[in-house]
């Protein structure tokens, strides 16, 4: 039996950001709020100061746009803090394990975006690259962000004249024109603002911080915190911090370390600028995590439904609700590598901790069917060749497409044999799509909520000729996939040519 499953084919993206000297607003760091209580006011230009290797700004491969925020340091973090806790369930409706997601936000389905570009019919099975100036937008296909990429270089001073606002900005622009657009929103170093470099806009709570709080009241514990100062402009009390008193049980950053614990006083107004950053954004994550200890008292299950409601509501805040729903899909990289989990912090696992698997499974399954309950979502990477990881892949989707439930659609990005760091070694994902198939029904899953989204190892780039992208791009469209090409919106344009309007 033919399955009506979805299939994306993605080549390798040779785009993968770099790291960028950090940038932060000159402002004290301004922190989330609601929509409806924006207060934004005009920011003065950014600043630059040396990143290290512990802040990486990695593979970041989708964005979004703004959300609103309030003016003025610590007292703000933490006010914007207690209203999104005050916002979650109620403590005692969330002692029952994860979130269900019984009235999802249903996705408004967009046959086409609002770009005065269309391409032939045959050629509408795509993922392209995001641009900025947007240009002129193809409304037949699908995009890809990326977060280095939209915040823009530093000029030459060190300062950025972008703020964390116009960030933002640019990525509604892309939601409201584009027909649906991937971004990488998964990880403290990987989402729309880099921490430490820009005042905070919806700052995300990390997934990996959220199962230590979760791993900690499980076994009894209280649920941690960090070990920030009251106030951001007590110079004494934040240079004495270690790093460990500084960040607790959570993963230290050397980076967040260096820049909290410099003086402001003796500091130029650059450097003092990303000091008063970086301690306001450490503020406001305490003030999640505060979040989480205000329901620890109820159980594990509680904390991992309150953090999976701050991380959605950071989504909704971030990208407004009605374009998390309709076009914006994070991508989370569930399953990751070594490198991934010690460096940038990916996943639900957590970096030097032992956690058990019923620990991991209950944050997961919270954050995840909770970011379902707005919006499409898309997870990575699992090699369709290896028995374990479709088995761990049946593992994740069970709590999240189970048959007979209707919702909002998880797209699957997967590849086909790799070595230890991904890089390919073997057949494509294409290969293996009768075993995906067989796995997932055996599972009784709803497979109308499923898409995958493959990488192939040949790269469709620029300098792959244009016969052959549009003969490949018919080919995957005929058989019922769409294929990402690591070719931004113009490079395609001027590829194929306007193929018509």
């Amino acid at each position: 039996m033919r399955l009506a499953l979805t299939f994306v084919l993605v080549v390798l993206a040779c785009g993968c950001d770099q790291k960028r000297q950090p940038e932060v607003d000159a402002a004290a760091a301004q922190a989330a709020s609601r929509p409806e209580a924006q207060g934004a006011t005009e920011t003065p230009p950014a600043v630059g100061a040396a990143a290290d290797k512990s802040a990486p700004d990695h593979s970041e491969k989708a964005d979004g746009s703004p959300v609103s925020v309030a003016a003025d340091g610590a007292d703000v973090a933490n006010a914007a803090a207690v209203e999104a806790a005050e916002a979650v369930l109620d403590p005692q409706e969330q002692a029952a394990a994860a979130p269900t997601a019984e009235t999802p936000s249903q996705r408004t389905e967009r046959k086409d975006g609002q770009g005065a570009l269309r391409l032939a019919p045959e050629l509408d099975h795509l993922v392209v690259r995001t641009q900025w100036p947007v240009g002129e937008v193809y409304g037949n296909v699908l995009y890809e962000g990326n977060n280095s990429a939209m915040r823009g270089a530093a000029e030459s001073d060190g300062s950025y004249a972008i703020s964390a606002l116009d960030i933002a900005e640019r990525w509604r622009t892309w939601g409201r024109v584009g027909r649906g657009v991937f971004m990488l929103r998964d990880s403290l170093w990987n989402q729309q603002d880099h921490v430490g470099r820009y005042a905070p806009v919806a700052l995300m709570l990390s997934p990996s911080w959220l199962t230590v709080a979760v791993h900690e009241v499980s076994l009894g514990h209280a649920s941690p915190r960090l070990g920030v100062p009251a106030d951001p402009g007590n110079d004494e009390a934040w240079t004495a911090l270690g790093p460990e008193a500084l960040f607790g049980l959570f993963p230290p950053s050397e980076t967040l370390h260096l820049w909290a614990t410099e003086t402001l006083t003796s500091s130029d107004a650059l450097s003092a600028a990303r000091i008063r950053v970086t301690r306001d954004t450490l503020v406001l994550l305490d003030g999640y995590l505060a979040s989480l200890a205000e329901v620890a008292e109820h159980g594990p299950a509680a904390v991992a439904a309150r953090g999976a409601e701050l991380i959605a509501q950071s989504d909704r805040d971030y990208f407004t609700p009605e374009l998390r729903r309709d076009a914006f899909i994070p991508l989370l990289v569930e399953h990751a590598s070594p490198h991934e989990i010690n460096d940038e912090g990916k996943s639900f696992h957590v970096s030097g901790r032992e956690v058990p698997d019923a620990i991991i499974a209950l944050t997961r399954s919270a954050v995840l069917r909770r970011r379902l309950a707005d919006g499409d979502l898309a997870i990575e990477r699992y090699d369709l060749s290896r028995a374990s990881e479709l088995d761990h892949l049946v593992e994740v989707l069970a709590p999240l497409v189970p048959a007979g439930d209707e919702g909002n659609t998880v797209w699957l990005w997967v590849t086909g044999p790799t070595e230890v760091e991904g890089e390919w070694k073997g057949p494509p994902a294409l290969d293996y799509r009768e075993a995906l198939e067989a796995k997932l029904l055996a599972a009784g899953l709803n497979l109308d909520r499923i898409r995958v989204v493959t990488r192939n190892p040949e790269a469709l780039s620029s300098k792959t000729p244009a016969a052959e992208l549009a003969s490949q791009a018919k080919a995957h469209g005929d058989a019922g996939w769409t294929l990402r090409l690591n070719l931004r919106a113009g490079a395609l344009q001027k590829k194929l040519g306007e193929v018509g309007r």
